[in-house]
């Protein structure tokens, strides 16, 4: 009985000083912790450079795709984007100029967004698409700069017809920052 009472004194004794420096340090942490980072300013104006697949005829040809894109961002959770988009088919290229509106949702604890985007892809004929994907913004030296996978989905032959699908992994750069 006597060393069960010397065990809980001792672990009572433990848990006061431990409660009592742990509370000084948490202190003395958060007197010298240095300022918090002011949160990425993405607003702007961006270009993009990327490769990747092409699907056509249901995803049984796979092809070489390639696009070239630019997009302002003049708000937190919106950019419109321009870009031309080329997929190599066994029958020739396939591309064309696309419009998008890119409603984006910022998930700025580990510098990502992930958006959906609406437009219309076009060529000798025009064509809806739709399609969604994520950006990683850089850090720590490497700011502006950031990697963006995108999957676009293009109606090429109207209703029950034909579709391509492009995938692309994209290196972007923010060429210009629009103030806070």
């Amino acid at each position: 009985m006597r060393h069960t009472r010397f065990f809980f004194t001792l672990a009572a004794l433990c848990v006061f000083v431990g409660v009592t420096a742990g509370s000084a340090l948490a202190e003395e942490a958060q007197k010298t912790a240095p300022p918090p980072e002011p949160p990425m300013n993405l607003k702007g104006v961006y270009g993009a450079f990327g490769t990747g697949a092409g699907l056509t005829d249901g995803g049984d040809d796979v092809n070489l795709a390639w696009r070239m894109m630019v997009w302002y961002r003049p708000f937190e959770y919106f950019a419109g984007e321009i870009g031309y988009a080329n997929v190599d088919q066994d029958h020739g290229d396939f591309d064309g100029l696309h419009l998008a509106a890119v409603p984006t949702f910022p998930i700025r604890p580990i510098n990502l967004d992930v958006f959906g985007k609406i437009g219309g892809f076009f060529n000798e004929d025009n064509h809806c698409a739709l399609g969604l994907g994520a950006a990683y913004h850089l850090s720590k030296g490497f700011e502006g700069w950031g990697f963006r996978f995108d999957y676009d989905r293009l109606n090429v032959e109207g209703e029950g017809g034909k579709s391509v699908d492009i995938l692309t992994l994209s290196l972007f750069y923010q060429l210009a920052k629009q103030g806070k």
